[in-house]
């Protein structure tokens, strides 16, 4: 039973391979096409700014995080991204709360759904 197609495989793949190989020659033998140079325009740079004053009115380094007594810095407060709703976050929250959240349809005054 196997037979048959494994003998079709073999006929399908010399096939392929002779083709492959005509293909090949030919594109071989063929001239290539010509070979245009590609030009390339790039926009003009703007004329670089003039430089800075020294120090420029501006603080060299940003002010050191306030630390506690052992020098560690404390971490900045959590963020709530919850919008009252008594759900997710689903966006921000114009409006005052018009009950718990009753899914992506709920049409409240608050329109935070």
């Amino acid at each position: 039973m196997r037979l048959p197609l494994v003998i079709a495989t073999a006929v399908l793949l010399v096939i392929g391979v002779l083709a492959g190989v005509v293909v090949l020659g030919s594109a071989a033998d063929a001239d290539p096409p010509p070979v245009e140079p590609i030009t390339v325009q790039a926009p003009a740079v703007p004329p670089a700014a003039p430089p800075a004053a020294p120090g420029g009115g501006q603080p060299a380094a940003p002010e050191p995080a306030p630390r506690d007594e052992a020098g560690y810095v404390a971490p900045p407060p959590p963020v709530d991204d919850d919008d009252d709703d008594d759900g997710p976050d689903d966006g921000p929250d114009d409006g005052p709360d018009d009950g718990p959240d009753d899914g992506p349809d709920d049409d409240g005054p608050d329109d935070d759904d």
